[in-house]
This record gives C-alpha cells, structure tokens and sequence, in this order.
C-alpha cells in the first residue's frame, strides 16, 4: 500500500484547546476533554502505522484557533466550518427552534451540515493551500526554525 495520510491536531496545551474545553463545558460543569480527544487520537494513529509495519499516518500539532476542520482526498474536500458555539446552549437552540440535536456528547462539532467541493474548485485550491500552510509551520516551529525572526 502507497497510502500517505497527513493529520493537523489541536495542541491539547493551546489557548484554542483551552477555549474549546470551555465551550463545552456542560451544566453540571463538567469540561470537555480534548487532550483525551487528542491522545486517543494519536494512539490510534500510532497503532495503525504499527499495524501497517511503516508509518503511513504523518501528524502535527498546532496551535492557532482553528477556521475549519476539512477532509481532503484527490477528488474532493469535505468541509466542516468550525464554530464557537457553547455546546449546551447550541443543543437547547437547536431544539428550540425544533431542529434535530443530539445531546449525548459534549462536542460542538457535528450539528452543522459538512460541505463537498470538487478537485478543480476554489475551495479545494484553498484549503489544500491552507493546510500545507499551516503544516509547514508547525513543522518548521517543530524543527526551531521559525519564519519571522
């Protein structure tokens, strides 16, 4: 198999993880947890390579508030536009207004529709153009070579 996979993670320690703990924090005050979202994450990236006998799965960590979380592939992107809405007063909304919200988890994400873009669209060009973005710096910051000094 030929597959690489390229993985961008919040930084479980960024201010952007600290903020989305808070904006998932329930009414009993129990916080979200995204080191756990982000650990069982990277076990699984790491047992699949191990599976694999190569590493196939590439990751990075970064830090900056996050716009959107996206999926790419060679034909297509999945995009997800990323929010800030504090999960617990997004699902009371949601059913306010009679809208369909799924009050098991404490993740913001998911409740909003994930759009599709073709390889030849604009928005294809420039999330792929943003990630590799994003992935050079982190790797670059990684590394201790930073861009502006």
């Amino acid at each position: 198999m030929n597959l690489k996979i390229k993985v961008l993670m919040m930084d479980p320690e960024s201010e952007a993880a600290k903020f989305r703990n808070y904006i998932e924090t329930d009414e009993e005050k129990e916080e979200g947890n995204i080191a756990r979202d982000i650990t069982d994450a990277l076990v699984g990236i790491k047992s699949l390579n191990k599976i694999n006998g190569k590493d196939f799965i590439e990751y990075l960590l970064y830090s900056s508030f996050p716009q959107t979380g996206f999926t790419i592939v060679d034909s297509s992107i999945f995009v997800e536009p990323y929010h800030y809405a504090p999960t617990q007063k997004f699902i009371d909304a949601l059913i306010e207004k009679g809208n369909a919200a799924i009050a098991a988890t404490k993740c913001t994400g998911g409740r909003i529709p994930v759009l599709q873009f073709e390889n030849d669209s604009n928005m294809y060009i420039a999330m792929e153009k943003h990630f590799d973005s994003i992935w050079e710096y982190e790797k670059r910051k990684k590394q201790g070579l930073f861009i502006n000094k």
